[in-house]
């Protein structure tokens, strides 16, 4: 005598489109830097304190190479959610360090230098080439 179970009915899943991931992950790259670029402290020099927002201006550069990264690790695939995730971690990373670190403050007509928000993209680009090379490795 044989016993028929009858079939769970199967759920419909909510995972997002596998492009999705991509899309994500270059817009939280993208956001990243527009958030550095338009709220990140300005250097500060001379007597008439002229205001140079040189995070804002360097910023776009590593975003380009950061997106050409996660681009090559697509490679006409999407990227995995791991991936993505780190992504975004690494982004809101540079965000809250080049908006929240202190400035270099020198000389007598003060000076300021925001050193952490120049340098924070470049990080946050380098990350996310290690992330893209492991993504690529791993496909």
């Amino acid at each position: 005598m044989t016993v028929h179970s009858p079939e769970t009915p199967t759920r419909p899943t909510r995972a997002l489109p596998a492009a999705a991931n991509l899309g994500i992950a270059i817009g939280a790259v993208w956001l990243g830097t527009m958030l550095i670029a338009g709220f990140s402290p300005d250097l500060v020099t001379g007597s008439q304190h002229e205001h140079l927002p040189i995070a804002g201006i360097t910023a776009w550069v590593w975003a380009v190479i950061a997106t050409a990264y996660l681009g090559s690790a697509a490679r006409g695939r999407s990227i995995s959610v791991g991936a993505m995730v780190a992504t975004v971690a690494i982004w809101l990373a540079a965000v809250l360090g080049a908006l929240a670190a202190p400035v270099l403050v020198t000389g007598t007509d003060p000076t300021r230098i925001p050193i952490v928000s120049i340098l924070v993209p470049v990080l946050a680009a380098f990350a996310t080439g290690f992330v893209a090379v492991h993504e690529a490795r791993t496909a």
